[in-house]
């Protein structure tokens, strides 16, 4: 009988061998960079990283592999600011299931409406798939995202980054496809037997509260849900269906906004967001 192979771009890899390579990390000491190996093998990457996302808290990188200087620049900017309008971390609030993914198909509707300002933390560019790159994150790459739930509400992502001229074929995705449930089943017994791997890490502290806080002074509880819809890249139409109302209402909340902040557009509100989001980061 046949041995089941996966498939990559350029070679074909047998399932059998990798689910043995996948168990024999799980329990060690040196794990994230087992799980690289063996990915890289099934997925040649130019970098490759792991994250953990928590309830109500910012990410956790928790493993990188090939990352250069400028890019690790690129991964402090990403946890400390940038997260938060993510896809990946909107998603993972909004309970999204485990599987693979790539990023267009996790953009919410409108994100491209929250691309409008120009701040330090992030850089507008049409060509990236979500609008803008993070400082320092390399330009110009395709993501394939392994999106893990683990128990208590956590979720681990596992991002294989290629350069666009390279990017991802149908069979690369395939192949991830058809060993994530090894890859997940892995990861979740690896969490019983070491889960200080993922929570020793230092952690900080929450900033999604900021959405809460930005306007409270000045707007209604109703008025700053509309706001953080906005932010995390909802259009009106969207937000009306999120909170059972009209457009038109949604549409009046949103001049409403714009006029207790004294601004006039939707890129003012974002960058009036990022320069809060940034107060709070350094006080």
């Amino acid at each position: 009988m046949k041995t089941p192979q996966t498939l990559s771009g350029s070679m074909l890899v047998s399932t059998a061998d990798v689910t043995v390579d996948f168990i024999q990390t799980i329990g060690t000491d040196t794990f994230f960079d087992d799980l690289s190996a063996v990915v890289d093998r099934i997925t040649p990457y130019s970098s490759l990283l792991f994250f953990l996302y928590r309830p109500g808290a910012a990410p956790i990188l928790l493993s990188k592999s090939r990352v250069t200087e400028s890019f690790r620049q690129g991964l402090d900017n990403y946890v400390n600011h940038t997260y938060l309008l993510n896809p990946v971390y909107q998603s993972f609030k909004t309970g999204i299931e485990s599987g693979v993914y790539q990023m267009s198909e996790i953009l919410p509707d409108g994100y491209g409406a929250l691309i409008s300002s120009v701040e330090f933390e992030i850089k507008i560019d049409v060509k990236e798939t979500i609008g803008y790159l993070t400082p320092g994150w390399p330009k110009h790459t395709e993501e394939l995202m392994l999106l893990i739930n683990l128990p208590d509400g956590l979720m681990i992502e596992v991002t294989i980054l290629r350069q666009r001229d390279v990017g991802y074929s149908r069979q690369d995705y395939l192949a991830m496809t058809q060993v994530f449930p090894i890859v997940q089943a892995v990861f979740h017994k690896h969490w019983e037997l070491m889960n200080r791997d993922f929570t020793a890490h230092a952690s900080r502290p929450s900033l999604d509260s900021a959405f809460d806080d930005f306007g409270s002074e000045a707007l209604t509880a109703r008025e700053q849900e509309v706001v953080k819809l906005v932010l995390t890249g909802h259009s009106s139409e969207s937000i009306s269906l999120r909170l059972g109302t009209s457009v038109p209402t949604i549409k009046s909340h949103r001049r409403n906004i714009y006029a207790k902040l004294e601004i006039g557009s939707q890129a003012e509100l974002f960058s009036r967001f990022i320069s809060f989001l940034t107060t709070r980061i350094e006080t």
